[in-house]
């Protein structure tokens, strides 16, 4: 059943949260083409939503995106952890989440998702037949079931998806697909100019 849903009904998350271990610095205030790439994901994720947020750990770092900013309830949970903050105080009845570090991604990829979620509780495109897991839809009834999973320790977005019901439409027939779209940025010479 394909549910139509207000704009004031969806919630835009971008992930800025994690170590940056391998990158080095917080990847997130990272400038790449002339901003920060915290704003690349606010950009792309801000025309499809109601409500903007942005899941740190340093929320003083990203006062600067003048949006509200959640931090994890449960930390040293890698995404896991920002998801279940959000899904917890976010406004929409569906999440979409979008990690920090990949600024290729087309942002019609949203409403694309939003398309295949009916009564799904989570869509996560496929890139080639590759799960994108730091880019996905998820209504916000599934609060308990990431909550479950980080309790167990299942800290991997996949084996959290195993408890829902997952639509996973493949991406690459898309009209605004691009093979680098989900080119993700973990080393500094990840950078494409």
């Amino acid at each position: 059943m394909k549910k139509h849903y207000l704009l004031s009904e969806l919630t835009g998350v971008v992930l800025a949260g994690g170590k940056s271990s391998r990158f080095g610095t917080d990847k997130g205030l990272y400038p790449y083409q002339g901003k920060p790439l915290v704003q690349h994901a606010i950009d792309i994720l801000q025309p499809f939503c109601g409500e903007m947020l942005v899941s740190t750990n340093q929320p003083e770092a990203y006062a600067f995106t003048g949006l509200k900013t959640i931090t994890d309830i449960y930390t040293d949970c890698g995404p896991l952890g920002g998801m279940h903050s959000v899904l917890k105080q976010a406004k929409g009845k569906v999440v979409y989440f979008l990690g920090c570090d990949m600024p290729g991604v087309n942002g019609q990829v949203f409403p694309f998702l939003l398309t295949h979620l009916g009564d799904y509780q989570a869509v996560v495109p496929l890139n080639n037949g590759f799960r994108e897991t730091l880019c996905l839809a998820m209504k916000k009834e599934c609060l308990l079931t990431v909550e479950q999973a980080i309790q167990q320790k299942k800290f991997r977005i996949l084996d959290m998806l195993e408890a829902l019901k997952v639509s996973y439409p493949e991406l690459s027939s898309q009209p605004f697909y691009h093979k680098e779209m989900f080119h993700n940025i973990n080393y500094r010479k990840d950078m494409k100019e």
